[in-house]
């Protein structure tokens, strides 16, 4: 196939990856702690909160955990989200 036109695929079911510490706003004086503001799991899996899902109930609590899970998180803490607005910004994004 030609890159044109280009075609880009969403993949709907991935990893939502999240920070082991609670975000602040960038300041001199938490620039260089990583876990606030980095999600790579090479870094925060050495951070002392770094909680790993062995189960499927550990899921909800753990730092690396479906996009699936996080949508349904967001959804029962803000009845006004909608996963359907979420995937279609991100269509956006993407294309």
């Amino acid at each position: 196939e030609s890159l044109t036109p280009l075609k880009a695929y969403v993949f709907r079911d991935g990893l939502a990856r999240l920070c082991t510490e609670k975000y602040a706003a960038p300041s001199s004086g938490n620039l260089n702690n990583t876990f606030v503001h980095l999600t790579n799991y090479h870094l925060n899996k050495d951070s002392e909160n770094f909680k790993n899902a062995d189960t499927f109930d550990q899921m909800t609590k753990s730092s690396k955990r479906s996009i699936r899970t996080a949508l349904h998180q967001l959804k029962s803490q803000n009845n006004d989200f909608r996963s359907d607005r979420f995937w279609a910004e991100v269509d956006d994004i993407v294309a």
